[in-house]
Order: structure tokens, then C-alpha cells, then sequence
């Protein structure tokens, strides 16, 4: 079974097809990944489960991007408003006595509070980013098997205006400079 079709299955975008064993083998061999020669011709039906992964992966990425913009976007209008409230005191005390009745200090409160949105912040970035490696590094992986649907789709991306400035400019490092082998 190809490296790649078990992996879609163990991630849920394909369901595994019946292997018949020769009743007369012995013990399982251990199998090697089937990966072609350069410019050899791949089975149409490996073609076929190669382009499934690929269209879940895109499927999975583009889902991936809305729901991450999208909490992104309301952390910083959260982040905005915090920091508009510091200007009136009354609201500040109101919402301070919200966040933590016990702390005597509202500036420390407020503060503490911005601080942990942007950390919030950045652990959704991170998680975007790590997400976008492991992708990229599939479709390096794939590009030699199914060369149709090559890394440059994730190049493409980056004149997009659909995607945040953050993850162009992630994109584009990791395109460009990977921090170790995809293998």
C-alpha cells in the first residue's frame, strides 16, 4: 500500500480498500513505499487516490484558514477594545471588577488581559503555521508521484488577497527557506 493512501485512510479522507493474502504466504513482509522513477507512468487508479488526498488536503486547508481568520479577526477587535477602554476610567473599573474582583490594581488587571489575548494571538499564528508546514511538506512529498497538482498552487496563494498578511508572509519563508527535510 503507497506511503500516501495510508495516510489519507489513517486521516480519515479515504476508506481502505480489501487486500487479499495468499492463504499459502507465510509471515507479512515488511513493504516499502512505491515511489516511481522519474518519468515513469503511475497506475491511473494510484493517480485517482492521489488526486483524493491532494483535493482533502486544499479542502482541509482552505477550512483551516477561515476558521483561524476568522478568530484572529475577533481576537483583535477584542484586543482594540480593551485598549479603547483604558481611556475611560469608569468602563476600566467596570471591566476590571468583571475580570478579577480581588486584584487592587485595574491597570495590572487590564494589562494582564491584553497580555494573555496576544498570546492567545500567537498560539493560533503558531498553530496555522505548523499546520501550513506539514501541508507543504505532503505536497513536496506528492509532487514527485502526481506531478498535476504541483507545490506552486501554494505559490499562487501568495497573490491571493484572500489569505492574512501573517500567513503570506509565513507561506512565503517556508516556501522559500524550509527549516529541515520534508523526508
Amino acid at each position: 500500500m503507497h506511503i500516501y493512501y495510508r495516510w489519507a485512510v489513517n486521516m480519515g479522507c479515504l476508506r481502505p480498500t480489501a487486500q487479499v493474502s495468499s492463504p499459502a504466504a507465510g509471515p507479512p513482509s515488511p513493504t516499502v513505499p512505491e515511489m516511481p522513477m522519474p518519468g515513469a507512468s503511475t497506475d491511473s487508479s494510484m493517480s485517482d487516490k492521489l488526486d483524493h488526498i491532494l483535493a482533502a488536503i486544499e479542502h482541509s486547508r482552505r477550512l483551516m484558514e477561515a476558521w483561524f481568520g476568522l478568530l484572529i479577526s475577533e481576537l483583535s477587535f477584542l484586543r482594540n477594545n480593551i485598549t479603547n477602554l483604558l481611556t475611560n476610567s469608569r468602563t476600566k473599573k467596570r471591566l476590571f471588577l468583571l475580570y478579577n474582583p480581588k486584584v487592587t490594581d485595574h491597570n495590572t488587571a487590564i494589562y494582564d488581559l491584553q497580555a494573555g489575548i496576544l498570546q492567545l494571538e500567537r498560539c493560533v499564528e503558531d498553530v496555522e503555521v505548523r499546520s501550513l508546514r506539514s501541508n507543504i511538506r505532503i505536497l513536496a512529498l506528492t509532487e514527485g508521484v502526481f506531478a498535476s497538482k504541483p507545490v506552486a498552487m501554494y505559490q499562487a496563494a501568495l497573490e491571493s488577497d484572500e489569505l492574512p498578511g501573517f500567513l503570506q508572509v509565513s507561506l512565503l519563508v517556508l516556501l522559500l527557506k524550509p527549516d529541515e527535510d520534508p523526508t
